[in-house]
């Protein structure tokens, strides 16, 4: 190797660290011709005869200038529509692709396009794909609701309440034969269809309780006309309620969530039954 003095110098390293950082960097290595071609998808001989014209006249084989107007037809759509696409969505996310179609036309009187075209758009530009629908009441995030929500926190969070020491969270679930998941496979072009049982599943209604430290048997039993208010604060307990349509409040709402979806994922063997199903679970 040949050393330069200057940028390299010897004679002052003492250890294996100062060698490493003195140390030039090596020079890389590139592609032989061949190589190149085959990254290139382009044939050896041409990528010889570049090479060769390269060595004889460097300044032969220069890169094209982009030109200033692209080549081909301008695009259809741009930032007006991707901006009028992701609002008129967001309004109503139900909408099918005609009556975006509708919307656009509406709104641009002159804009023709297809609809295909119109769904690569919404897809690549505005980010926005077509996924299964969770329904929940207009009611559940109305200004009232959450500022209730926030206005029971508030107040719970000022207390000595703690979910993960001292919280018994209660909540009921039904389970039928019937559950089943709401996607299938199927061939392309072709309607996913789920065979379910012809006669009517019998409802199973589950009282179910949990806490930090584990699932707890809880007893129904009919009231006694003594005062259970009274009898739970002597013990030291007490209920707490939340606030109407937030279920996200309660820890038990997410665990029979996914109790169900293990239900709905494989169907009943012949020797099980639904009770026993759940009680796996």
């Amino acid at each position: 190797m040949k050393v330069d003095d200057e940028t390299y110098p010897l004679d002052s390293v003492t250890n294996y660290d100062q060698y490493i950082d003195l140390k030039p960097p090596e020079k890389q290595v590139g592609l032989n011709v061949a190589q190149a071609a085959r990254k290139l998808c382009m044939p050896t001989r041409t990528a010889q005869g570049w090479y060769d014209r390269d060595q004889q006249n460097p300044q032969d084989i220069i890169q094209r200038k982009t030109a200033k107007n692209p080549v081909g037809r301008p695009p259809s759509l741009g930032e007006e529509h991707r901006v009028f696409l992701v609002y008129y969505i967001d309004k109503k996310p139900s909408l099918i692709l005609d009556e975006i179609m509708d919307g656009l036309s509406a709104q641009f009187m002159d804009l023709s396009i297809s609809k295909t075209a119109v769904y690569n758009f919404i897809k690549e530009k505005c980010r926005i794909s077509l996924k299964k629908a969770y329904f929940h009441s207009v009611e559940r995030n109305s200004f009232e609701n959450i500022e209730r929500r926030y206005k029971w926190i508030k107040i719970w969070m000022e207390t000595d309440i703690d979910y993960l020491s001292n919280c018994i969270f209660i909540d009921e679930a039904a389970f039928h034969i019937g559950m089943k998941r709401t996607v299938a496979w199927s061939k392309i072009g072709s309607r996913a269809e789920v065979v379910m049982p012809k006669t009517r599943a019998k409802t199973t209604t589950i009282l179910g309780a949990i806490s930090p430290y584990g699932v707890i048997n809880v007893k129904v039993r009919k009231p006694r006309a003594v005062n259970q208010n009274k009898k739970r604060r002597r013990r030291g307990y007490g209920c707490v309620y939340l606030p109407p349509y937030s279920p996200e409040l309660n820890p038990i709402e997410q665990h029979w969530s996914v109790c169900k979806s293990k239900m709905k994922r494989e169907e009943l063997l012949q020797e099980e039954t639904l009770s026993s199903r759940i009680h796996i679970l």
